[in-house]
């Protein structure tokens, strides 16, 4: 049988023949690679993981997951945790450096390098959580600790709001925030942000700035009620300290914006300061009154001289008085002797027997008309004896013996007993130890080296009245002389009625005083009669003994005078300064807490002078 074949059909044999070699290549080609690529996949090592650090972090914590068969470019690990992928940082067939990312939870790493994987322990992923605040109120500026957890340590990777106003971080770790109140915020709950994850605390109280807006009364004596007002105070009184001059105030009732204070005895006029919580404020000035209350403190008032305590001994005409360092108090008496009264009143003889010139220990010693009197840092006390013309010295053991003075009555310049007075009725000491004599009759001041016993003219000349340097100055009578804290002398100008100034330079000038008479008032203005003993506190203020005038007086570093205490009429009432009276006063000193002791000579007391 014949078949006949067309050209359609030998067209399709045709190519079907050269086909066939094609396809058989390409099916060589794919069987190649295929056997390369199981080959590959054969010659790939295992993926292990053999530890992750650290184990537990926040979000966008670096994590470096430690193994084998990591692939050594970036691109050739997935990492995922819990199915969220990890950016990978950094690589090598041994380390890869990943990223904790947003929306990362605990569970284990899966790396993945082509077909291979391996698994990690479990990394936790810690929570962004505030557990705390502290303190949980204060006002702007208040550092604010928050803890909790989810914390960057970097602290610009956290924001920390209060109520939309964002506050200063001032210190950051992964479980603590240091924070600081920002001004204007108001009360509420801290919103801490951390890497767009957000969570409060609970609520801060802001509380309004400590401020003193008024007080009243703005002046008073001691015991007077202030109302403060303002706001930021503690409603709980023992919250608030308030002081003045570093005293403090009793606060008697409080809210948060009135305080009602109690101001102590011996305030003194200054600023009302206010803490709390470590914060300070201030008032306006305070304008302390001072109040005066006069007691006897020793002496029966009989012209005799006899020891005992307090009231029951006898001190006649008492005329100067001063103090040492152990608060023991020493006074010249009518008597010829030095007696001493302890702080408890308790009154001895410690030197002196009579009238008469002898040295000696203690009631063997002799003297003649003692007056004012000074105590050096040693502890040994200088006596002016008036009618004796000498400068005696008892050293605290009771040892009397002469200083200066021949006993004449007379001036001559000179060392020791060479050296002549004529009624030397003031000593004072200054920081050097040397001693400044008040030489009444001779109208001068004089100085004695206390060293060699030397005895000079420091200032003054004749009898009158005349400012100046040194001995171009002039006094009358000048009584008694104390020293302020910078080295200037004031002198008690006793028959020309003023107090007199001289600086170490021997500069003198009139500090208050104008005439005889009784005025109180700026310096130049004020009026004393025949004063006598002077005195200093511990503020600069001078006390003077105004003799005739039965009063004493206070004279402020401004030249200010006052009555501290004393009617002008004569008489031995004690009570209320302005009430009190006295006869005759003739010395004054001043204790260690401001409290000034008269001797009243005429009363044959010695009456204490309590200021508060």
């Amino acid at each position: 049988m014949k078949v006949e074949i067309n050209s359609k059909t030998k067209r399709q044999r045709f190519n079907g023949l050269k086909a066939a070699p094609w396809l058989a290549f390409m099916a060589i080609i794919l069987s190649l690679t295929l056997i390369q690529s199981c080959q590959e996949e054969e010659s790939q090592p295992d993926i292990t993981v053999t530890s992750i650090s650290p184990t537990s972090g926040g979000i966008r914590t670096s994590v470096e997951i430690v193994g084998a068969g990591f692939g050594a470019s970036t691109s050739d690990n997935a990492v995922t945790l819990n199915g969220k992928i990890c950016p990978v940082t950094s690589a090598t067939t041994t380390k890869l450096t990943i990223t904790i990312p947003d929306d990362g939870e605990t569970g284990n790493f899966e790396v993945a390098v082509g077909s291979k994987k391996g698994q990690s322990g479990t990394f936790t992923v810690i929570q962004l959580a505030v557990t705390s605040i502290s303190p949980t109120s204060g006002t702007a500026g208040t550092l604010v600790e928050i803890t909790g957890t989810g914390f960057s340590a970097t602290a610009s990777e956290n924001t920390v709001t209060l109520n939309g106003i964002v506050c200063a971080i001032i210190n950051a770790t992964t479980t603590k925030l240091t924070i600081s109140i920002p001004a204007n915020a108001a009360s509420g709950n801290l919103m801490v942000t951390v890497n767009a994850k957000s969570v409060q605390s609970g609520p801060f109280t802001v509380a309004p700035l400590l401020v003193i807006s008024s007080i009243a009364p703005t002046t008073g004596p001691k015991n007077t009620s202030v109302l403060i007002t303002g706001t930021g105070f503690s409603a709980t009184p023992a919250t608030n300290v308030v002081t003045i001059n570093n005293k403090p105030c009793v606060v008697t009732n409080a809210t948060e914006t009135q305080l009602t204070v109690t101001i102590p005895a011996g305030a003194g006029s200054g600023v009302l300061k206010v803490t709390k919580d470590g914060t300070t404020v201030q008032s306006q000035t305070f304008d302390f009154v001072f109040t005066t209350t006069v007691s006897t403190f020793a002496g029966s008032g009989q012209d005799l001289s006899n020891d005992g305590t307090g009231t029951s001994a006898n001190i006649g005409a008492p005329r100067d008085a001063v103090f040492d360092a152990s608060g023991n108090l020493y006074v010249t008496d009518g008597y010829h002797r030095i007696r001493k009264i302890t702080p408890t009143g308790e009154v001895t003889t410690f030197a002196g027997s009579g009238y008469g010139d002898d040295n000696g220990t203690g009631t063997s010693a002799q003297f003649k008309r003692p007056m004012g009197m000074a105590v050096d840092g040693s502890g040994n006390l200088y006596v002016a004896e008036e009618e004796g013309r000498r400068i005696r010295k008892i050293t605290s053991s009771g040892v009397v013996s002469t200083l200066a003075g021949s006993g004449d009555y007379d001036f001559a310049e000179g060392t020791g007993t060479a050296a002549k007075f004529r009624n030397p009725t003031g000593v004072a000491v200054d920081a050097s130890g040397n001693l400044f004599v008040a030489d009444k009759d001779n109208h001068r001041i004089r100085k004695i080296i206390s060293a060699s016993g030397e005895v000079t003219t420091f200032a003054g000349s004749t009898e009158g009245y005349a400012d100046g340097n040194g001995t171009a100055a002039q006094f009358k009578k000048p009584f008694d002389a104390v020293f302020d804290a910078n080295g200037n002398m004031y002198v008690t100008d006793e028959s020309d009625h003023r107090i007199r100034k001289i600086t170490p330079a021997g500069a003198v000038t009139t500090f208050a005083g104008s005439s005889y008479g009784f005025q109180d008032g700026p310096g130049n203005m004020a009026q004393f009669q025949f004063i006598k003993g002077i005195a200093i506190d511990g503020n600069g203020n001078l006390y003077v003994a105004d003799e005739n005038s039965h009063r004493i007086r206070k004279i402020t570093p401004a030249g200010v005078v006052s009555t501290l205490a004393g009617t002008g009429s004569e008489g031995s009432t004690d009570g209320e300064g302005s009430a009190a009276q006295f006869r005759y006063p003739t010395g004054v000193a001043v204790d260690a807490n401001g409290n000034v002791y008269v001797a009243d000579k005429d009363n044959h007391k010695i009456r204490k002078i309590t200021i508060d």
